[in-house]
């Protein structure tokens, strides 16, 4: 099997992220990192995945990401590799294989809610998390802290969602439409007002944003639960199985 590279999103890690083990734990057992092990992936060998620090701005992270499938190349003995991503991972992987740095070592790409139009939640974090005016100037180009760049209809993420992908490389994204369940009368009124804000989605980022030109485009809509929250879809059964059939 083609070796898999996991990215993680936002604050987070890849623990949180795919379920993947520390230092002090085993694999989540519900986890995207245990459910590929289920199926014959094998870590260190053909599963692996890339940590890094989620505020520093999306070309730093992609330099480093060229590293890491440096590494996994090496490690695998091979040519290419496939990525799976979560979130502003997303926005790495496509902003990795559309730029200067890449050199067709990427096969497939797989993209779970990637917020190409950003997201009314980063809106919240542009001046907490700015360390200087020149992250404000260069928001448009991708050289602002990640979190500014994610804010809603940032021109930066509008450019790189409508840049064409290689010929080469077979993408697909997976996104999430929660909607409130019809018994639950009294959570109706405050998930609709969330949703007027935030857009209908998966209630961090809007389906809308999600919605960019890919070979295949899987949008799952279900009653609102924990799993069908953001920050949980890569613990979601069908999603975790929609990821390992795009990868094969």
């Amino acid at each position: 099997m083609r070796p898999v590279l996991m990215i993680h999103g936002i604050s987070s890690n890849a623990r949180k992220t795919f379920g993947a083990p520390n230092l002090f734990g085993a694999p989540h057992p519900e986890g995207m990192y245990q459910f590929f092990i289920n199926r014959g992936y094998q870590p260190g060998k053909d599963l692996f995945w890339y940590s890094y620090p989620t505020l520093k701005p999306i070309p730093v992270s992609a330099r480093r990401l060229k590293r890491e499938i440096e590494k996994v190349i090496q490690t695998a003995g091979v040519a290419e590799v496939n990525l799976l991503t979560f979130s502003l991972g997303g926005i790495i992987g496509k902003y990795y294989v559309i730029s200067p740095l890449f050199q067709n070592e990427v096969r497939k790409l797989v993209m779970i809610a990637p917020p190409f139009l950003g997201s009314r939640w980063a809106d919240w974090f542009k001046i907490p998390l700015s360390r200087s005016a020149e992250d404000f100037l260069f928001e448009g180009d991708g050289r602002a802290l990640s979190p500014q760049v994610l804010s809603f209809e940032n021109p930066f993420l509008q450019k790189l969602a409508h840049a064409p992908f290689p010929d080469n490389v077979e993408t697909t994204i997976i996104a999430m439409k929660a909607v409130p369940n019809p018994r639950l009368r009294l959570v109706q009124e405050p998930f609709r007002w969330l949703t007027d804000w935030t857009g209908e989605g998966d209630l961090v980022v809007p389906i809308e944003s999600s919605r960019i030109n890919v070979d295949h485009y899987y949008e799952l809509t279900e009653e609102l639960s924990l799993k069908a929250f953001h920050r949980f879809l890569p613990y979601h059964r069908r999603i975790q199985e929609l990821a390992f059939e795009a990868l094969q």
